[in-house]
């Protein structure tokens, strides 16, 4: 957990958590003008200083089913580690720092033989 969780008290409890669970997922069944609030809520949940005690495997992929279906609604969200793992998450952000072009072009310079340069700009040759 991050350090501004550190020292805290453990404010809910496991049944405490299921019901907050529960509340977030019938508030986005009956009502998707509730997606934003529940993105935050469901972040609140996972920076708890107990969460991860709390959560077992029935919770976990009922938060994680949540947190995709969330995600669906078309917000940028990055995976949270306690439901899909560290290494998905490591994986996710490799595959996006890869696919990010920010319209730059690399430009190369070969030596010729003569001593000569050329520039070649990215994807000729």
């Amino acid at each position: 957990m991050d350090n501004e969780n550190k020292g805290k008290k453990s404010i809910y409890s496991k049944k405490e958590l299921e019901d907050f669970v529960l509340d977030i997922e019938k508030k986005v069944d009956e009502n998707n003008d509730s997606v934003l609030h529940s993105i935050l809520a469901l972040n609140h949940l996972l920076r708890e200083p107990n969460t991860e005690e709390l959560v077992d495997d029935s919770l976990k992929t009922r938060m994680k089913d949540l947190w995709v279906k969330l995600d669906s609604f078309g917000f940028e969200l990055n995976k949270p580690p306690l439901l899909f793992g560290f290494e998905a998450v490591k994986t996710e952000q490799k595959k996006e720092s890869d696919e990010i072009d920010d319209g730059t072009k690399s430009i190369v310079i070969k030596m010729q033989e003569d001593g000569s340069e050329n520039e070649i700009k990215e994807g000729e040759e």
